[in-house]
């Protein structure tokens, strides 16, 4: 009893090294004290559960994760109800989901213990499925004020708050299955359902932030807002760690681009690290520093300290064996030595973050999720680096995985963006039309986009409305693109996203240089961009952009 003890005191002060050494004795003591004839699980049942489940959970937070999953199989073998499985069940979930290859298992161990729970969700759900989870929850909301949502009664059915518990564990897994977003509709639709008929529980936030991220795919964005302030509030008020994590989390990469400038998720990704950090959230912390270093890029912050940030999290990574999403992250890390010019082939996504047999494993391994972030992430230093035989046959791809992984993320709305601007630049190299149509269907988007609210947007879409008036413009008219493209790089000045105003100015010279003839302007642009560049810690961009003006005559 007094190392169980110790262990739970150390857990609470997330000295996990420590906990696993308490608990360990008290478990070798157990094995001690009893026998073969009444061994440890039927002699004192209670305390070897609750011993053994703690240091489960504890060796996934220290990394340990072959070890975290030999005990949670060993207390599902030996638990005596489905409800003692219940802890050790979300612990070997994530333990299984974080490793590279296993996402589709941990996915299929949780369809099997929901259905235990009484949660029967269908495997391949067609649209009437999720139409008719959809009008439950509409129905169960009907009537229902901001008020009466913030204040449900406590949920007090222990199999659904076992399921919710199950849930919340799975449904990121669920989102980076292959083919599984209707099944994640589904997860973030029952939650919803489960709350509104059975109560609040710690899960309640989480919830109430995943159904807006729903709302935001049906298109209904006044309901998404309605849920992401809704959201927002209950995550303030919570009391409890994982769900503040994992709260912050959904709330940052799929809702608070709705109102709020990038600056807000890269605040809120912050925060849901160091949160999950500290109660030993390890997987669902290490996702929102990744997330958080992808925000970084969409602000003021200089290269050089995001680099720094995302090696110093590409470790930990590696530390507690998350690999899965280790490999998203040291994508990320790669764009950032490519732009600062750290590697040999910056037009290429490789080098020391990110090798090319790495690169290989992730396009021949099935994870469609690395497969698609590994398609955006090339993307995005093709078009940086000019790569267009490159950009020519991987655009339709790159923005199909946007509407197929990427949905509603905020990563997806730049993505729209870069897909719309490299397609206007496809066009004027090629003249085939099927780039100037995906340019138009992007542009739309983006202006709906900012005519709706959505703060980000304003800049992205000033430039592709540039770029659509360049298509009617002549020689004669190039002094009204030369306001369009100055409203866009004033809109990101004010934005404050660095990599935006540099790109707006570089989009601007190389529009005067190759399309109206004017390289007196085309210099000014270039020589703003080649200095935004630098204030960035872009030397990569600076080295291509100084080499090209030399060539082209422009200093």
């Amino acid at each position: 009893e007094l190392n169980r003890t110790a262990g739970k005191r150390a857990m609470e002060k997330f000295a996990f090294d420590s906990s696993a050494l308490y608990l360990r004795k008290a478990i070798d003591t157990l094995d001690n004290i009893t026998t073969g004839d009444e061994p440890k699980w039927s002699a004192y049942y209670d305390l070897t559960l609750d011993l053994t489940g703690c240091l489960g959970h504890v060796e996934l937070c220290n990394g340990n994760v072959e070890e975290s999953v030999r005990l949670c199989e060993e207390v599902m073998a030996q638990a005596r109800t489905i409800e003692d499985t219940i802890a050790v069940h979300t612990t070997l979930i994530i333990g299984i989901s974080t490793r590279h290859g296993k996402n589709r298992e941990g996915v299929l161990r949780g369809f099997s213990i929901l259905g235990e729970l009484g949660e029967k969700i269908p495997k391949s759900p067609k649209v009437w499925n999720i139409l008719g989870e959809v009008r439950r929850v509409k129905r169960a909301l009907r009537g229902r004020s901001d008020d009466d949502l913030l204040s449900l009664p406590e949920m007090t059915d222990r199999r659904k708050q076992a399921a919710m518990e199950v849930f919340s564990s799975l449904v990121f897994f669920v989102y980076t299955d292959r083919d599984s977003k209707a099944v994640f509709a589904v997860y973030c639709l029952r939650m919803m359902y489960l709350t509104l008929q059975c109560g609040y529980s710690k899960w309640t936030p989480f919830a109430f932030a995943l159904y807006g991220v729903v709302e935001v795919i049906l298109g209904n964005m006044s309901e998404a807002r309605r849920f992401l302030v809704l959201a927002s509030t209950l995550i303030a008020k919570s009391n409890s760690m994982e769900a503040r994590t994992r709260g912050l989390l959904i709330l940052h990469a799929g809702l608070s681009q709705l109102s709020l400038p990038y600056s807000a998720a890269f605040d809120g990704f912050m925060d849901s690290y160091v949160t999950g950090m500290k109660c030993g959230d390890v997987a669902f912390a290490l996702v929102s520093a990744y997330q958080h270093i992808y925000a970084a890029m969409l602000t003021d912050m200089n290269l050089v300290q995001i680099e720094a940030d995302a090696r110093v999290i590409s470790s930990q990574m590696k530390d507690f064996k998350v690999d899965r999403h280790g490999l998203m992250h040291d994508m990320l890390y790669q764009i950032c030595q490519n732009l600062m010019g750290l590697s040999e082939n910056p037009g290429e996504l490789t080098g020391d973050a990110f090798n090319s047999a790495v690169k290989e494993e992730v396009k021949t391994a099935g994870d469609l999720f690395n497969f698609h972030n590994l398609v955006f992430m090339e993307f995005h230093v093709q078009a940086h680096f000019n790569r267009f035989f490159m950009l020519e046959d991987s655009i339709f791809l790159f923005h199909k995985c946007l509407k197929v992984t990427l949905q509603a993320h905020f990563f997806s709305y730049f993505g729209e963006f870069l897909a719309g601007l490299t397609a206007y630049r496809l066009y004027h190299r090629t003249g085939k039309r099927k780039y100037r149509q995906l340019a138009r269907t992007c542009t739309k988007k983006m202006v709906a986009y900012a005519e709706g609210g959505m703060v980000n947007a304003v800049p992205m879409s000033y430039c592709l409305v540039a770029e659509a008036a360049l298509l009617k413009a002549s020689s004669a008219q190039k002094v009204n693109v030369q306001e369009l493209y100055d409203a866009a790089i004033c809109s990101a000045k004010k934005a404050k996203v660095l990599q935006f105003e540099a790109m707006f100015n570089e989009r601007a010279s190389e529009v005067f240089l190759t399309v109206l003839d004017d390289t007196t302007l085309a210099g000014l642009y270039l020589r703003e961009a080649i200095d935004l560049y630098s204030k960035w810690g872009a030397d990569g961009k600076v080295e291509m952009l100084t080499t090209m003006g030399a060539h082209v005559s422009l200093f």
